[in-house]
This record gives C-alpha cells, sequence and structure tokens, in this order.
C-alpha cells in the first residue's frame, strides 16, 4: 500500500483586517499610508499585490507592497500608501471632495482577494494670488487734457492725476 500526499492550493487568500480609508486635504495632508492583513492556510504559497485605480484621471498614486509574506504562520500584510503633488490640488474650492477608489488584490497564484482602498481628497480655500504687476506713471493733466487723450486712445477710460487739485480722477466712454 502506497500513500501518496499531495499539496494542493485549497485555500484562497481572505482579508483579516484593512485600513481601508484615506482622507488628504489639499496644502497640509498629502501623503498617507495603511495596511490590509490577510490570511492563507497554505504556507507554502507565494504571495503577490497589485493595485488598480477604479477610474480614470485620478491625482497621485496608491502603492502597495508585501510586509509579511505569510509563509511562515499564515498571516500576512501588504502595506500601502498615497501620495499626491499639493500643486495639482490647488482648483479645488474650499470644502470640495473628490473620491478615488482603487482595487487592491492579494494573489497566491491560484486564488485571490480583493479589498477597495477609498481616498477623500477635500479642497481648502486658497488666497487670491497676484498674477502680474506693473507699474504705471499717472500723469498729471487737467479734465479737458484727459477728454482729449481718451478721444485719441484706443482704451474705455483714462486714470489721471487732476492738475487743480492734485487728486486722482478717471474719465470713461
Amino acid at each position: 500500500v502506497v500513500i501518496s500526499v499531495t499539496n494542493q492550493n485549497d485555500n484562497a487568500p481572505s482579508i483579516k483586517n484593512a485600513e481601508s480609508t484615506g482622507d488628504i486635504i489639499e496644502d497640509s495632508v498629502t501623503a498617507i499610508s495603511g495596511s490590509v492583513a490577510f490570511a492563507d492556510a497554505d504556507l507554502g504559497n507565494d504571495h503577490s499585490v497589485n493595485v488598480v485605480a477604479d477610474g480614470a484621471g485620478y491625482f497621485g498614486d496608491l502603492s502597495a507592497a508585501l510586509a509579511n509574506t505569510a509563509t511562515s504562520d499564515g498571516l500576512g500584510s501588504v502595506n500601502w500608501t498615497f501620495d499626491v503633488d499639493n500643486n495639482n490640488l490647488q482648483h479645488l474650492a474650499e470644502g470640495e471632495a473628490l473620491s478615488q477608489s482603487y482595487t487592491l488584490t492579494i494573489s497566491d497564484g491560484a486564488a485571490s482577494v480583493a479589498q477597495k482602498i477609498t481616498i477623500t481628497i477635500t479642497g481648502t480655500n486658497d488666497a487670491p494670488a497676484i498674477v502680474a504687476e506693473s507699474d504705471t506713471k499717472i500723469r498729471t493733466m487737467t479734465v479737458s487734457m484727459a477728454v482729449m487723450q481718451l478721444e485719441l486712445a484706443d482704451s474705455p477710460a483714462v486714470l489721471f492725476r487732476n492738475a487743480a487739485h492734485g487728486r486722482l480722477n478717471m474719465v470713461y466712454r
């Protein structure tokens, strides 16, 4: 009588615990991390992890790596990180929130399990910025000179310093 014992991958990995959400805040928090704990009773399996964005046009990147391969005790873990260039978030209005979902898949070569990771990006109020600044000499002239300048210029208004009293005045069409 010959008895043969053959190793068979009969158990898919399973998620035990997951940090599956994260919050990014423009101008403040631009990188976060979390972990996913998994179990696989087949101790000899080599595990891999893959991340796929569930949509297009996302800001930032989510990456993941095995932290514990589950080969010694059947318990493994994956660490994930998300980071985004803050310059890419400046268009968000205060309180505006974007939700980005990713699917993190842990595979043992024969079977796999997936965990959704959701990142919420929230905008903040940005102070106005001076885009261009230039010095302009304001001419001193009489009102009649300013009206004549308006007629000659291709402009809807002329700002001038009134020769009579020194204050700024404007004539316009």
